[in-house]
């Protein structure tokens, strides 16, 4: 009987791990850098106070930590972590559709949600998006739940202890706190008195936090104030900030363009409109199922909001992993019950083929130009010069390898080797004159140069004859993720 209910779970999980392999990016030297430190602080001193805001996200940053210590630090052990948060999860989801529609929904649920771009690429990243979603469901399923537990109290404790750990992965937890406090307001599911018990699990950690900051630094509100410096950070790089990648218009419309015309969701807020439009007005259900249904929608919707409207944030679409989620679910749900099969299957097929080919699409590797240099320190005797921003992003990579010494800053020596890597010397976010100050020069000579590898979209495009119909930018994404890099000698 087991083995008949895990098996399902399985292939979920299974497919899952399939689109991870396929959409797989690992290190990109941005957030994940930081949470390295902060993971790597804790292995050598406890307790450990980072000094930027990515290091203070303990629940991610303690579970690095552990893996660095189990496996080693490195780029696999870093994304290990997100990637095991994501297959829990998925696991999650499965088991809370299952458990109150089918199993046939919670496969649907599993599938289209591991398939989704934004899940199936931040899986492979190091980030505090996917655990932070993962206690928010984890909140959420506990306190919807709680209604037919043998000990509800219990549940909705254990439903406040999660909303605390989602809180120390990152403050956009607050979403879920509005949405219990509307609940609260209203005396929804549950009498007002039982809330406070989910309160009082929230507060072990909430509290527990604070005293921790005080006891070590004598500062009650030291994540706050990280938090509201945007964490300044002691590996200041020569970058502006860069744009969000969003079709931007105006500050009420930005938020529902992202949702709309993003890489990352596809088709997904297309079908979620009809299907939350559905759900919100259920018939022909149990009150359980239809009440899930409201509920999730309306998570969604305070969520998006939050994140959206009342957070002075960039319209990042992973901010949106909560609401992405849920609208998934409730996608799923309704192309199971609330459609007929021959309208469902292409609607699925279509939503699955879109997100995969978007995803074949995006740059992958965004530091294909910093693993050709480790790759070339490996081979390469004597010391590299290099921008200053390859060496700090393959600086991660070549540390385990301890090749960290054969890359220096900088302009060669006379008779040195530098390596010109274009996608991080001409990127439109550098300040004025950075290409300039560490471009070739013309007397340096050309030893060889790296093309990167081709994509299939680009090689069929050709051969139909269609990329001389397109713009010169799309035909270069479709052909290329990246610029080729190349090695020059300074003359003696």
């Amino acid at each position: 009987m087991l083995k008949g209910k895990m098996t399902p779970l399985a292939l979920v999980l299974l497919w899952s791990v399939a689109m991870v392999w396929f959409a797989w990016v690992g290190f990109i030297s941005s957030d994940d850098f930081f949470y390295a430190l902060g993971a790597e602080g804790w292995l050598k001193h406890f307790p450990y106070v980072g000094e930027t805001h990515w290091e203070l996200r303990h629940p991610f940053v303690l579970s690095m930590a552990a893996s660095f210590m189990l496996f080693g630090k490195g780029e696999y052990p870093m994304v290990l972590v997100t990637t095991a948060y994501h297959l829990a999860l998925i696991a999650l989801v499965y088991v809370m559709v299952s458990r109150l529609f089918a199993m046939r929904q919670g496969m649907a649920a599993g599938f289209l949600l591991g398939a989704t771009p934004l899940m199936m690429v931040w899986a492979t990243i190091a980030n505090e998006d996917i655990p932070e979603a993962f206690f928010i469901l984890l909140s959420f399923w506990l306190f919807f739940s709680a209604r037919d537990a043998v000990h509800p109290a219990r549940h909705l404790f254990l439903a406040g202890l999660a909303a605390g750990l989602a809180w120390l992965c990152k403050e956009t937890a607050v979403g879920l706190l509005l949405f219990y406090g509307l609940c609260f307001l209203v005396g929804y599911r549950y009498p007002r008195r039982l809330y406070w018990i989910m309160a009082g699990g929230f507060a072990l950690f909430w509290l527990g936090e604070w005293i921790f900051y005080w006891h070590q630094t004598g500062d009650l509100l030291y994540r706050i104030r990280l938090d509201l410096d945007q964490g300044s950070s002691r590996h200041a790089m020569p970058v502006k900030i860069p744009g969000t990648g969003n079709i931007e218009f105006n500050s009420w419309l930005n938020p529902i363009l992202s949702l709309l015309l993003n890489d990352e969701f596809g088709l997904l807020f297309f079908l979620a409109l009809p299907a939350m439009a559905w759900a919100w007005r259920a018939r022909g259900m149990e009150a359980e199922q239809v009440a899930f249904l409201r509920l999730s929608v309306g998570l969604a919707v305070v969520w998006f909001a939050t994140i959206g409207y009342l957070i002075p944030l960039r319209d990042l679409p992973r901010y949106y992993t909560v609401t992405t989620i849920l609208a998934v679910i409730v996608v799923a749900i309704w192309l199971m019950r609330g459609v007929t099969r021959r309208l469902a299957i292409p609607l699925a097929a279509a939503y699955v083929c879109l997100n995969l080919a978007l995803v074949y699409v995006s740059n992958r590797d965004p530091l294909w130009g910093a693993r050709q240099l480790v790759d070339m320190a490996h081979k390469q005797a004597g010391t590299i010069h290099t921008d200053p921003i390859t060496r700090e992003d393959a600086a991660f990579l070549l540390a385990p390898h301890g090749l960290s010494d054969k890359v220096a800053e900088g302009l060669p020596p006379p008779g040195g080797i530098y390596f010109y890597n274009p996608n991080s010397v001409r990127e439109d976010t550098r300040p004025p004159g950075f290409a300039e100050a560490y471009g070739p020069r013309p007397e340096w000579e050309l030893e060889s140069d790296i093309q990167p590898p081709r994509k299939l979209s680009g090689i069929v495009l050709e051969y139909a004859g269609l990329d001389r119909h397109l713009p010169a930018g799309v035909t270069r994404k479709l052909n290329y993720q990246n610029q080729a890099v190349a090695v020059y000698r300074a003359r003696p």
